[in-house]
């Protein structure tokens, strides 16, 4: 089989729509989807700055209630306080006026002169008179307290008024910078959109492009599937042709024969003939034989060569008891003389010349 070629792409609009593709792909690994893409805007950072608008306008509207509250609550507590003034003034005024009449009294007129009877002719005490260190007549510890305590009350509804214009000018202010921001957003959006249809506009003309592509590659494939199949076709039938035919492919035993009939070509050998085979059984059968005779005839040599080595074992063996029985006659012959010259010399000598004679000769009794 034939394993298919690289195609070689020689088409300019092929090799254009290429490079526009790849283009197109490494600028959406860098930049993302169109529709998370915009011009200098972060959808993602938008949404932050909607989420953290309306929790600062709910964080202000509670400001403002409890603000609200403690206004209401000032208010009450100055009202009550010029109402709790106004009735201690009251109090005073009655309690001063009760006390100018009495001292306005003479002393006919007064209870306490029936106690003294020689204080009627006294006159009545003239307050007005009076010095400050009679201490008949004076305007308590706090002359400016009433005073004092209006312009405080004054001062704070000031304070409260410059507070809340504060706040409504703030409150102005934010409306005119989320009106600035609203109109920003909506030129972002505008463009954005621009962004997305030309984006669309872009991905449908690459997509008529790789279709374009797509189907010149498939046709350049077709022909190349077309040409590799019969390229195949002719291969296989040259296969056949040579399985059939050549004696290398058939496997011929033939085909690995030289000039030399002894020899043979090792890269093409594919086994003996059934001729070369009988001769090469026939020729180990005839070694076999001779094989056999040479070791038959080894065994008989080695009969024979047994058969005469027991032969010489025997006559040694003969030869050696014959010397063993000679050798015991002698030594036997050899003690009976020497028993024989002890006798004698115990007889001649007596018997220390026994013991002398027993000595040397290596035998005592």
């Amino acid at each position: 089989m034939v394993l298919p070629t690289s195609t070689l792409v020689e088409d300019p609009e092929v090799r254009r729509a290429l490079a526009r593709r790849s283009r197109d792909t490494e600028r959406v690994k860098k930049l993302h989807d169109g529709r998370l893409r915009n011009n200098g805007a972060d959808i993602i950072g938008i949404k932050n700055q909607l989420i953290e608008k309306e929790a600062r306008a709910a964080r202000e509207a509670h400001d403002e209630l409890v603000y609200v509250q403690e206004q209401e609550s000032i208010r009450r507590y100055l009202s009550r306080v010029e109402a709790d003034e106004a009735a201690q003034r009251h109090d005073d005024a009655a309690k001063l006026r009760q006390e100018w009449l009495s001292q306005g009294l003479t002393r006919g007129e007064r209870r306490e002169a029936d106690i003294a009877r020689s204080t009627k002719d006294f006159s009545a005490l003239n307050v007005d008179a009076c010095s400050v260190a009679t201490a008949q007549k004076f305007d308590g510890e706090d002359l400016g307290r009433h005073e004092r305590r209006r312009v405080q009350a004054s001062q704070v509804r000031d304070w409260t008024q410059s507070q809340l214009d504060a706040k409504h000018a703030k409150a102005a202010d934010d409306m005119e910078r989320d009106r600035l921001y609203d109109e920003t957003m909506k030129g972002v959006g505008e463009l954005q959109l621009q962004a997305e249809v030309e984006y669309d506009r872009e991905k449908t003309k690459l997509a008529l492009e790789v279709r374009r592509f797509n189907q010149a590659m498939a046709s350049a494939t077709k022909d190349h599937g077309i040409a590799l199949d019969e390229l195949n076709d002719r291969v296989d039938r040259g296969e056949i042709a040579a399985t059939v035919q050549s004696d290398f492919m058939s496997e011929n035993a033939l085909q690995a024969h030289t000039s030399n009939p002894h020899r043979v070509r090792v890269d093409h050998w594919k086994g003996l003939s059934k001729d070369e085979v009988k001769s090469i059984v026939l020729s180990n059968h005839e070694l076999v034989q001779a094989k056999q005779q040479r070791h038959a005839a080894e065994a008989e040599d080695e009969m024979e060569r047994s058969h005469v080595q027991d032969g010489i074992r025997r006559q040694m063996a003969e030869n050696e008891y014959a010397a063993d029985k000679h050798r015991a006659y002698t030594q036997l012959e050899i003690q009976a003389t020497l028993k024989r010259q002890v006798q004698q010399a115990k007889d001649r000598y007596g018997h220390q010349l026994l013991c002398i004679s027993i000595y040397r000769s290596g035998q005592c009794e």
